[in-house]
């Protein structure tokens, strides 16, 4: 469900912009790095690389081993306050990619979930039971799903 994450070679040049440090691809951990990578698909939408099929599941959640990674223990904050997470995504269809292949991104138009609902739903201090329920059709990762079950369970 997480097996591949992707993170916007756009986002990184924003990174930069915001700050004096030097921002590269591979610097927060991600298989991927890709331009123009939509910051908010959808929960669902895929991405087609060759014969390679990935589905966005998740948003990423900034932890202690990213700070570390970035020296900064407050990197986690800026990362949350930035709302530019990257991409996890399940693989659909195995296959080769390398450096430079085309990268297709196809809406499936099947949910209305983004990643970027999925990113802020971890820093609410409350929750709708009727968003959650709506987070719950979509083909989210388990993890997050999970998580989710539990909150609503509390209603």
């Amino acid at each position: 469900d997480q097996a591949v994450y992707a993170y916007s070679l756009d986002d990184y040049d924003w990174w930069a912009e915001q700050s004096e440090r030097e921002f590269f691809p591979g610097l927060f951990g991600e298989n991927l790095t890709i331009r123009g990578l939509p910051t908010d698909m959808h929960v669902g939408d895929r991405l087609l690389i060759g014969e390679v099929v990935l589905e966005a599941t998740a948003p990423r959640i900034p932890c202690n081993t990213l700070a570390a990674r970035m020296q900064d223990p407050s990197f986690g904050l800026k990362f949350r306050e930035a709302a530019r997470p990257g991409i996890y995504f399940r693989v659909l269809n195995e296959g080769d990619v390398r450096a430079g292949d085309a990268v297709t991104a196809v809406e499936t138009a099947e949910h209305d979930v983004t990643i970027l609902d999925l990113f802020r739903y971890k820093y609410r201090l409350s929750h709708d039971p009727d968003e959650l329920r709506r987070y719950l059709v979509a083909p989210i990762a388990e993890r997050m799903r999970s998580e989710i079950e539990h909150a609503l369970e509390s209603f």
